[in-house]
């Protein structure tokens, strides 16, 4: 899959946005995400493991 960077930069707001330091974003196939509608369960989740191999979604 080709990585897309509108995918990835709506990826990184919605985490920036439903996140706080005591609360982490968790995406589920269950859930009704915005982001599944935009761009589909399968390019979303290729797209969050991308921005987790360069270490833009940091859990620590």
């Amino acid at each position: 899959m080709k990585l897309n960077p509108d995918c990835i930069r709506d990826l990184l707001l919605d985490v920036e946005a439903k996140s706080t330091f005591d609360n982490v974003v968790i995406y589920s196939e269950e859930k009704d995400e915005p982001l599944f509608n935009k761009y589909g369960v399968d390019t979303v989740f290729y797209h969050i493991r991308q921005a987790d191999t360069q270490d833009f979604l940091l859990e620590k």
